[in-house]
């Protein structure tokens, strides 16, 4: 997935807000990385149905950092 960014210091604080969602358990790999303005995060799952819950989440957790950028940014 890509998250095209206003600039890179807005991407750099997206990735680093979800950075505690990088995983690597058993069935599930998750990675997240800063390439410009783009917030870059893989997602890998054994299942179908964690692949989707885990996107769900990622998602839900994205919007959520950039509303609350965009609450201190005004």
């Amino acid at each position: 997935m890509v998250l095209r960014c206003a600039s890179e210091d807005v991407a750099a604080a997206i990735a680093k807000s979800l950075s505690p969602d990088n995983v690597e358990a058993k069935g599930l790999c998750i990675g997240t990385d800063v390439e410009g303005k783009d917030v870059v995060t893989s997602v890998r799952a054994d299942g179908i149905g964690t692949f989707l819950a885990t996107v769900d989440d990622f998602l839900s957790c994205a919007q959520a950092s950039i509303k609350a950028l965009e609450a201190i940014e005004g």
